[in-house]
């Protein structure tokens, strides 16, 4: 038996649940929210809260606004289209992942965070209504938000303008700040899942062990969900003819079934 342990993750681990005993009787003995708080604290890493006094604020110019509303757009496009191909793109919704120590390098894949079509969902809510404004002094940042104002408002600032291929993600990054994501940390690092996402590797998901870390932040982080779509499930292939060469999809702003190996999906051997 190669199961050690599950970990409770209701509702996006934002839930206290103290979850069932796995099959060996083993199970976390903490709850998502207990573990969550306390790496955080040991870590000292926290979400990032604008202290922002609004005077920098301004409305973005008509071109601007054009190119803002494009990326709007294409985003809820290729977030539409992760929950068409949810059964080949996204993991499948459950309370519990499973730990594993398969050595098969095929067994795994890395994936930057753990998104159902419920979350992908969620943030296609959140884009379709939200408005933008104009930010020109903040430079170190893409884009940031106000999570406790409840004005669905993402301001822009000179870098969004500056990084054509990146503002996608930074739309679909923010709109998941809305949706309970935060900053963790700016880093996006992947972590090995297997069976429809419902597994990971037995080091991820014991709260002592460092990497559990990572699979916090392919939980809650805000940058790996970027990453997810930016990264993970890109076109590998170029786009001719009315096609992409991987896979055959004729959506330009879309995700690539062909990103997702058969073996994502293949059942463990439990003996």
């Amino acid at each position: 038996m190669h199961v050690k342990r599950c970990m409770c993750l209701c509702r996006a681990a934002l839930e206290t649940c103290s979850g069932p005993k796995c099959a060996d009787g083993i199970h976390a003995g903490m709850s998502s929210r207990e573990v969550i708080i306390r790496s955080k604290k040991e870590n000292q890493r926290k979400c990032h809260i604008s202290e922002r006094d609004g005077k920098s604020h301004v409305p973005l110019t008509k071109d601007k606004m054009r190119i803002a509303e494009a990326a709007r757009q294409s985003a809820l496009e290729i977030l539409r289209d992760a929950v068409k191909k949810k059964d080949r793109v996204l993991v499948k919704k459950s309370q519990f992942l499973i730990t594993h120590k398969s050595k098969d390098p095929s067994f795994w894949m890395k994936r930057f965070a753990l998104l159902t079509d419920q979350r992908v969902s969620n943030f296609i809510s959140v884009l379709e209504e939200a408005k933008f404004m104009g930010d020109p002094s903040t430079k170190e940042v893409y884009a940031y938000i106000y999570t406790e104002s409840g004005d669905k408002t993402i301001y822009l600032c000179p870098l969004f303008w500056k990084a054509p291929s990146s503002q996608l993600g930074t739309l679909i990054r923010e709109a998941s700040r809305f949706r309970s994501a935060c900053d963790i940390t700016k880093e996006a690092v992947s972590i090995d899942v297997g069976y429809k996402g419902l597994m990971v590797k037995s080091s991820l998901a014991d709260p002592k062990n460092p990497k559990f870390n990572l699979l916090l932040n392919a939980v809650l982080n805000a940058k790996n969900i970027q990453y997810e779509f930016e990264v993970t499930l890109r076109h590998r292939g170029d786009y001719a003819r009315g096609r992409y060469s991987c896979c055959g999809e004729t959506a330009r702003s879309s995700v690539c079934e062909s990103a997702v190996p058969d073996d994502f999906f293949t059942s463990p051997n439990w003996r």
